[in-house]
């Protein structure tokens, strides 16, 4: 069990590319970065069903969300690794990234400027 905290952020893809699971235990949660950041990585991530958490594993191969009894993520944690094979994030994460979240805001600015009145 390797614990991330106190340190650079810039660390965190080593640490996810490294893992052979993410656990979430969260009880409160809105979007949690390391779980899109995981996903990315096609980390397998065990998680409490906290804020969009559920939705973002929708339909992701080898996740699993588990109510926050620790042997409930410790039975969810024993299935990702059992399976072996990373996850499916980054193709459902895909939607979230720097280029296609850069494309959408582009694509609004052009819809606004070309609904605007001429003088």
């Amino acid at each position: 069990l390797l614990l991330f905290n106190n340190r650079p952020h810039e660390e965190l893809p080593a640490f996810l590319q490294a893992a052979d699971a993410l656990i979430l235990s969260s009880s409160y949660e809105g979007s949690p970065n390391v779980v899109k950041e995981a996903m990315a990585c096609n980390l397998p991530v065990v998680s409490t069903p906290v804020g969009d958490v559920p939705t973002l594993l929708n339909g992701v191969h080898n996740s699993q969300i588990c109510d926050g009894i620790s042997e409930s993520l410790a039975t969810g944690l024993r299935s990702v690794i059992k399976d072996g094979l990373p996850s499916t994030g980054r193709e459902k994460i895909a939607p979230l990234s720097s280029d296609a979240i850069a494309g959408r805001i582009l694509n609004i600015y052009h819809d606004v400027l070309n609904r605007r009145p001429s003088r």
